[in-house]
């Protein structure tokens, strides 16, 4: 309204019941956005910025984010610089601005064209890696600037890469463990108890279904999964042990008599508590003539029978007990619907992507005011999955 529609004329009564309205939320706001239609150039720009005083304000601090080449000249950086505002990074179809740090907080605005349509929101479809990347290296030098940046603010529409966030908030603060020679070893330390890892073979099931026991033998298995906290401290630990025996050439009967050896010293907990894992990637490969079957919830229900389900298809659409039914290891399956598949470039996103999580980490012990933001309508935002 005040910018686009109004183009900063009369907008004296819009700009007071704005401001009044975002008083109850200043304790909780980093900036507010002003956002310059991309016709707008410096000097009209930087004349209405003067004339209505918006950066002056006792109640708040601003971002302001131009779309016009002409804004990209040391006047620019300097009057943003010496009144504290911050001149947001913005990576637009047609425009990519300089990453001039003016302030004391960061701002990148990832925001794509309108070619991708809503309803396609599933996966990546537009190759951003390079992008990404070039942003990646950005933050991680944010620090060699002369200004003491305290926060940063991420923000991303689906029509930048088509990927949705739907579970970014679960998977961007998870631990992340990648699969090593000796086993799995954590690469990235998360704080919310979620972990997250890609199994390999010896993820088959120790007793049922017997077809798929000498699935530790198909080598291009790989299960992207994510456990809850109950099941990291749960299911995990059988999961590593499994692949421990593995490793050391046990064969599927060798690997079964493994585990209950463990479970009689007590080297592995006795699961009693329901517990869930999230298998979403398209790039899993669970098996011989299941490839990447379905996105799916893994429950782990001990001691359940199919039964106790209703009965219903083994690989049908309705939950299922799939692995060990009436053992403490048993796994049921809930399949989600086929346009939830998480779809990633094997590790090109996620090692841009990480680069962030990295550095708003490091911000978080500078200051509390930490933001980071995944915005905008119709499930916007940018995910991550993780590839090893």
């Amino acid at each position: 309204m005040i910018t686009h529609d109004k183009k900063f004329k009369n907008i004296e009564k819009e700009l007071s019941l704005f401001y009044d309205a975002m008083k109850p939320l200043r304790e909780k706001l980093l900036a507010l956005l002003i956002q310059f239609p991309p016709y707008v150039k410096i000097t009209e720009g930087m004349n209405a910025l003067k004339q209505r005083d918006f950066y002056s304000h006792d109640n708040f601090r601003f971002a302001v984010e131009v779309r016009h080449p002409s804004w990209f000249s040391d006047l620019a950086y300097n009057f943003f610089s010496n009144n504290n505002i911050c001149m947001v990074w913005n990576q637009l179809e047609k425009i990519q601005s300089p990453p001039i740090v003016t302030s004391d907080f960061v701002y990148l605005r990832l925001i794509g064209d309108r070619s991708i349509k809503e309803n396609e929101f599933a996966r990546i479809q537009k190759d951003r890696e390079q992008e990404m990347q070039y942003w990646s290296d950005k933050f991680s030098r944010i620090d060699d600037n002369d200004k003491d940046v305290k926060a940063g603010i991420v923000a991303a529409n689906n029509h930048y890469a088509g990927f949705g966030a739907a579970t970014a908030n679960m998977s961007d603060r998870a631990t992340i463990k990648v699969f090593a020679e000796s086993g799995f070893e954590v690469a990235i330390e998360g704080d919310n108890g979620f972990v997250c890892m890609v199994m390999r073979a010896w993820s088959a099931p120790t007793y049922t279904p017997e077809a798929f026991l000498d699935f530790v033998y198909y080598a291009p298995l790989r299960a992207p999964i994510c456990f809850n906290p109950v099941a990291a401290e749960t299911m995990m630990l059988y999961y590593e042990l499994r692949h421990e025996l593995g490793l050391q050439g046990k064969n599927p009967d060798e690997i079964a008599d493994g585990i209950e050896a463990a479970h009689a010293k007590g080297e592995l907990p006795r699961i009693q508590t329901v517990s869930f894992a999230y298998m979403w990637s398209a790039d899993q490969d669970l098996g011989p003539g299941i490839g990447r079957w379905h996105p799916h919830m893994m429950v782990f229900t001990p001691y359940y029978e199919n039964s106790m389900l209703g009965g219903n298809e083994f690989g049908g659409t309705l939950p299922f007990v799939s692995d060990d039914a009436g053992t403490q290891f048993t796994v049921t399956v809930i399949p989600v619907d086929g346009a939830s598949w998480l779809e990633v470039r094997r590790g090109k996103l996620c090692s841009a992507h990480s680069h962030f999580i990295s550095f708003f980490l490091k911000v978080l012990t500078k200051s509390s005011r930490l933001a980071y933001v995944w915005m905008l309508s119709d499930q916007d935002g940018i995910n991550c999955g993780w590839q090893n």
